[in-house]
């Protein structure tokens, strides 16, 4: 249309593709898992998390609430034994919340200090994720900030045993989030694996939840689009 010359730039370096050919995800997409019932729905998330650690590959598992993530470091805690506490990592972004500054030459509040304090904390836990390469058998139980921003690299001995393995235990809002999520892993040309753990009591297939979860958020966005653009009237 314009008349310009067009070139095709590989990328630096390819990305794991296995099995699945089919599958949008950059990575081996394992097939989702939907379950009925809550506790049968933790129990699939212990399941194929204890199956990736037995061999030696960290598990990063991805979770909506804060609540699911304490709440499965104490399940796969008890699964695996007290010893293997201090290879379950949890990060919730907590103190991620953000708050007015004081005025300039106010004295901090012992409020103010406290809030300092639990901020600085959470730049210490994002370090300590983005920062250091994962290891063997290692677990990760997040929320959904892990699949925003956080980079998580792994070990030559991870990719020796099939890299990083993502659980996803919900169907996230948007289609661009789940690949987002499901991107956490086989990064820069590494191994890795992804499969969506999701609990559903209608029990319906994974199409029809993506098909569901699509018309929402248009239903959504059309509501904000008439909200934006409609005027009250006066009489």
């Amino acid at each position: 249309m314009y008349n310009v010359d067009m070139v095709v730039i590989p990328p630096y370096q390819l990305q794991q593709i296995c099995e699945n050919e089919t599958s949008p995800y950059r990575c081996k997409e394992l097939p989702a898992i939907i379950v009925p019932a809550t506790e049968e729905w933790y129990k699939a998330i212990c399941d194929t998390t204890v199956s990736k650690v037995q061999n030696g590959r960290p598990v990063l598992i991805i979770c909506k609430y804060i609540k699911k993530v304490e709440h499965l470091k104490n399940v796969l805690a008890k699964r695996l034994g007290n010893h293997y506490k201090s290879r379950i990592f949890t990060y919730t972004g907590e103190s991620e919340t953000t708050h007015s500054t004081p005025e300039v030459g106010s004295e901090p509040s012992p409020i103010d200090s406290n809030l300092t304090q639990l901020i600085g904390s959470f730049g210490k836990q994002q370090e300590k994720f983005t920062k250091r390469k994962i290891d063997l058998g290692e677990i990760i139980i997040a929320t959904n900030i892990a699949g925003r921003g956080t980079d998580i690299t792994t070990s030559n001995k991870v990719e020796e045993v099939g890299g990083m393995h993502v659980c996803i235990t919900f169907l996230p809002e948007s289609y661009r989030v789940e690949i987002q999520n499901a991107g956490r892993t086989a990064r820069q040309g590494r191994k890795g694996s992804a499969q969506l753990v999701v609990h559903d009591p209608s029990h319906r297939s994974i199409d029809a939840l993506r098909a569901m979860s699509k018309k929402l958020s248009l239903l959504c966005m059309l509501k904000k689009v008439y909200q934006r653009h409609s005027y009250k009237i006066d009489f």
